[in-house]
């Protein structure tokens, strides 16, 4: 595995001319390969493509809600597939998804307490980041932060 190869860029763009309102725009594009296998020279589940899209928004009254929208694209998998008596890799390819996360807080009455409500995979795709391993549905929490 001494000979795998990574080449990609990032893209990121951030707005902050509005004063209560941060939002953030990123592009991350990889390609991977394995320079010492012919049959499978592409490395498994390192996506081509990540879009992500990041918002906050700071209320006057102390209220902040952060957005984060991410799109991950062109991830590929092998199998081991007889054909004709012979084993061979049969290149598979994951399905695109989308993953939408939104996170509201509000301060309380001091300045170390604050309640909040997050929601992470808020649409429950379905989707894997790795064969057989099949990650969480919408997941929402609540709960208040004290910090001593």
């Amino acid at each position: 595995n001494s000979n795998y190869a990574f080449k990609g860029v990032d893209f990121s763009v951030k707005n902050e001319y509005f004063d209560d309102l941060d939002l953030t725009v990123s592009y991350s594009y990889l390609d991977s390969e394995d320079s010492d296998n012919d049959l499978m020279n592409e490395l498994e589940y390192r996506p081509k493509h990540h879009f992500r899209f990041q918002g906050l928004y700071q209320f006057d009254f102390g209220m902040s809600v952060n957005l984060n929208v991410e799109y991950i694209a062109d991830q590929i998998y092998y199998t081991s597939e007889k054909i004709s008596g012979e084993t061979v890799s049969v290149r598979n390819e994951v399905d695109n998804y989308t993953l939408v996360d939104i996170n509201i807080v509000q301060p309380l009455m001091v300045d170390n307490l604050e309640a909040y409500i997050r929601a992470t995979n808020l649409f429950d795709v379905n989707y894997y980041q790795s064969e057989a391993l099949p990650q969480a549905g919408r997941q929402i929490f609540v709960g208040i932060n004290w910090q001593l």
